[in-house]
């Protein structure tokens, strides 16, 4: 874990540029306020805006690391440089949680009620990790800082990633029957607001 040579921790974000808000500038923010010890590594675009934005916030610069894209297997090996990631919210990271997962990086994420918002959730619970999903932005500040208050806990949580989705990625065959079901539970729902309020049973469009 890079915190145990680092003697400090690493957080990061991989996301997509375009989905860092100014909400989630100041909820990095707070996180960093509370880990003053903690540096931040952030790829994908130019230092000059966000970092402005961040100290704006009075995060120094120095606590900060920016990275253009990079090629495959560079941009892979990042991840052996940072201890926890920071989802974006509302737009959730998509490729990039599940790769950060793959890579033994946990991420906090703020759960919504769309399905770009949901996308954390979806890869925290497949990963075993639900209890890194936040309802808002306070209980994001909590778990981050709560995640670099404990490393050995955060160690633990790093070497289960990988074997918890390979395990998901056998589940398919479960999980392409639950999805079946759900399919033909809407569809046997909106046959039912479909019948005439007299009809006959057999008339109905679901009789089949």
């Amino acid at each position: 874990m890079p915190a145990a040579k680092n003697g400090c921790v690493t957080f990061a974000s991989f996301n997509n540029p375009s989905k860092v808000t100014p909400e989630v500038i100041a909820t990095w923010a707070a996180v960093l306020h509370a880990v003053p010890t903690a540096k931040m590594l952030i790829v994908g675009r130019e230092g000059d805006q966000l970092g402005g934005a961040l100290e704006s916030h009075g995060i120094a610069t120095d606590r900060l690391e920016f990275l253009k894209l990079l090629p495959t297997q560079e941009f892979l090996a990042l991840h052996h440089r940072v201890d926890f990631a920071l989802d974006t919210f509302p737009y959730n990271g998509g490729v990039t949680s599940f790769v950060s997962a793959w890579m033994g990086v946990p991420f906090v994420t703020v759960s919504g009620n769309d399905a770009i918002s949901r996308v954390g959730k979806s890869v925290l619970t497949a990963a075993g990790l639900p209890q890194l999903v936040a309802n808002d932005t306070a209980e994001y500040v909590r778990k981050a800082v709560d995640a670099a208050a404990d490393l050995h806990r955060l160690a633990q949580w790093r070497k289960a990633l990988r074997p918890n989705l390979e395990q998901w990625g056998k589940d398919g065959a479960t999980f392409t029957t639950q999805l079946e079901q759900a399919y033909r539970d809407m569809w046997q729902r909106w046959c039912e607001k479909q019948k005439p309020v007299h009809a006959p049973a057999e008339e109905s469009c679901c009789a089949a």
